[in-house]
């Protein structure tokens, strides 16, 4: 991004849903949605990416020759009023679980105080160090073992955070997978 554009200097980003996301694109002044948002919750993020640096923005939306979207563009009051429904996701779902299961064991190893450089910054320095089985120190080496040390803890950390939410079946696939692992491991 040039630092002092001069006037009239296009300015464009062309994003998928995933603009939605909360990322902060800085002095984004407009937004043209190619079509209407499925809910009022995905509209309100897409458009609050705009006027983020100076609070003014102009956002604009086409309407498809789809009803979703024909209806809004009769109602477009009903796309912005009422409450909106924050994201969700479905938990007990076991490849859902295992993501989150993936992602809570790095935030443990972060929160163990590994150093800075545990991780390296490329990916072909990762794919370096598996040609290196036998240093630990090296990532992924290093992470395994952190989760191998602690993975009755960790296990019981990830469980507790969701307590009744959870069916017995995806407690049982969670242990299931562990055991997988010690056995694998």
């Amino acid at each position: 991004m040039v630092e002092n554009p001069p006037p009239g200097a296009p300015n464009l980003l062309s994003c998928t849903p995933t603009l939605e996301l909360g990322i902060d694109i800085g002095d984004l002044s407009a937004i043209i949605l190619c079509s209407v948002p499925p809910a009022q919750a995905n509209y309100m993020q897409r458009i609050g990416r705009s006027g983020r640096r100076n609070g003014s923005s102009f956002n604009f939306t086409v309407a498809n020759g789809r009803p979703h979207d024909l209806y809004f563009y009769a109602e477009p009051e009903a796309m912005i009023a009422g409450s909106i429904e924050p994201p969700g996701c479905f938990l007990d779902a076991p490849a859902v679980l295992e993501k989150q299961m993936t992602a809570f064991c790095f935030d443990t190893w972060i929160e163990s105080g590994i150093p800075v450089t545990a991780i390296p910054d490329r990916l072909g320095q990762v794919l370096s160090n598996l040609n290196d089985h036998g240093n630990k120190k090296k990532f992924p080496f290093n992470f395994i073992q952190h989760i191998e040390l602690h993975r009755t803890q960790i296990l019981a950390d990830f469980t507790a955070m969701f307590q009744d939410s959870l069916t017995d079946h995806s407690r049982e696939h969670q242990h299931h997978q562990e055991d997988e692992r010690k056995g694998n491991l």
